[in-house]
Protein backbone atom coordinates (compact mmCIF):
# COMPACT_ATOMS: atom_id res chain seq x y z
CA UNK A 1 0.00 0.00 0.00
CA UNK A 2 1.40 3.45 -0.92
CA UNK A 3 0.53 6.38 1.36
CA UNK A 4 1.70 10.01 1.55
CA UNK A 5 3.73 10.69 4.69
CA UNK A 6 2.42 14.20 5.31
CA UNK A 7 5.69 15.82 4.28
CA UNK A 8 7.54 15.21 1.01
CA UNK A 9 7.60 11.43 0.83
CA UNK A 10 5.35 8.55 -0.12
CA UNK A 11 5.85 5.35 1.85
CA UNK A 12 5.03 1.85 0.69
CA UNK A 13 3.79 -0.24 3.61
CA UNK A 14 3.57 -3.98 4.09
CA UNK A 15 -0.18 -4.56 4.43
CA UNK A 16 0.37 -7.45 6.85
CA UNK A 17 2.44 -5.66 9.50
CA UNK A 18 2.47 -1.95 8.57
CA UNK A 19 6.25 -1.81 8.20
CA UNK A 20 7.70 0.65 5.68
CA UNK A 21 9.24 -1.32 2.80
CA UNK A 22 10.01 1.60 0.49
CA UNK A 23 10.10 5.39 0.36
CA UNK A 24 9.69 7.67 -2.65
CA UNK A 25 10.99 11.24 -2.10
CA UNK A 26 8.77 13.72 -3.97
CA UNK A 27 10.44 17.06 -3.04
CA UNK A 28 6.93 18.50 -2.63
CA UNK A 29 3.79 17.72 -0.67
CA UNK A 30 1.55 15.10 -2.27
CA UNK A 31 -1.82 16.27 -3.59
CA UNK A 32 -3.65 12.97 -4.10
CA UNK A 33 -3.36 9.26 -3.43
CA UNK A 34 -0.52 7.48 -5.26
CA UNK A 35 -1.58 5.07 -8.00
CA UNK A 36 0.13 1.86 -9.20
CA UNK A 37 -0.30 1.30 -12.95
CA UNK A 38 1.78 -0.88 -15.29
CA UNK A 39 4.65 -1.39 -12.83
CA UNK A 40 5.02 2.30 -11.93
CA UNK A 41 3.86 4.32 -8.93
CA UNK A 42 2.41 7.66 -10.06
CA UNK A 43 2.40 10.58 -7.63
CA UNK A 44 0.71 13.98 -8.14
CA UNK A 45 2.48 16.67 -6.12
CA UNK A 46 1.02 19.88 -4.73
CA UNK A 47 3.30 21.97 -6.95
CA UNK A 48 1.65 20.53 -10.08
CA UNK A 49 4.00 17.74 -11.08
CA UNK A 50 3.19 14.15 -11.98
CA UNK A 51 6.11 11.90 -11.06
CA UNK A 52 6.47 8.18 -11.63
CA UNK A 53 8.80 5.76 -9.93
CA UNK A 54 9.96 2.19 -10.28
CA UNK A 55 8.60 0.28 -7.26
CA UNK A 56 11.41 -2.28 -7.42
CA UNK A 57 14.30 0.14 -6.82
CA UNK A 58 12.41 3.35 -5.89
CA UNK A 59 14.07 5.44 -8.61
CA UNK A 60 12.37 8.37 -10.30
CA UNK A 61 11.57 7.36 -13.89
CA UNK A 62 9.96 10.56 -15.14
CA UNK A 63 8.24 13.82 -14.30
CA UNK A 64 5.80 16.07 -16.18
CA UNK A 65 4.72 19.56 -15.16
CA UNK A 66 0.92 19.47 -15.30
CA UNK A 67 0.63 23.25 -15.59
CA UNK A 68 2.70 23.56 -18.76
CA UNK A 69 3.03 19.95 -19.95
CA UNK A 70 6.81 20.17 -19.99
CA UNK A 71 9.40 17.97 -18.34
CA UNK A 72 10.27 18.78 -14.74
CA UNK A 73 13.65 20.27 -13.82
Amino acid sequence: MAVPSGDEDVHVLNVNDGQIIGTFPTDSAVKSSPVLINDFIYIHTLDGELKWYSPSDQTLQGCIGLKDGGRCD
